[in-house]
């Protein structure tokens, strides 16, 4: 497999971006993990099967929060909106983050289109999104 590291985002989001909005709001700059990707390096295993592995070395999840990840409206994100007019005052902190959306929409898109999403994630250690196109 190829590898490639890329900085400034996080496969475990919601728990990534929320230790980014509590260190914004304490005046620090956000730590993110950096995020490994990884594809296939030979030509015809891509035209076979096309996978993607983004990894992690953040917060990770337990199993509870693991086993809910894919739940429309569950969300890890401690600070999030819990009225309307608190959204302008949240998307400013962190874009959409702890609405419950992402990962559903992402599997169900993924699915609609013959491919999947799945996720492993140890607490302390990361998280593994696999991505199947």
């Amino acid at each position: 497999h190829g590898k490639a590291a890329v900085g400034g985002g996080a496969a475990s989001a919601g728990a990534s971006m929320g230790a980014a909005a509590v260190a914004a709001d304490a005046g620090r700059p956000p730590i993110i993990p950096k995020v490994s990707v990884l594809v296939p390096e030979e030509q015809y295993m891509w035209n076979r099967e096309r996978s993607v592995k983004l990894a992690d070395r953040g917060t990770g999840m337990s199993r509870g929060v693991l086993s809910k990840a894919f739940c429309y409206f569950y969300s890890s994100v401690k600070a999030r909106p819990t009225v309307a007019e608190e959204v302008g005052d949240f998307d400013r902190r962190v874009p959409l983050a702890g609405f419950g959306f992402g990962l559903p929409i992402s599997r169900v898109m993924a699915r609609y289109f013959a491919g999947d999403i799945d996720l492993n994630s140890i607490p302390g250690k990361g998280t593994d999104v696999y991505i199947y196109l």
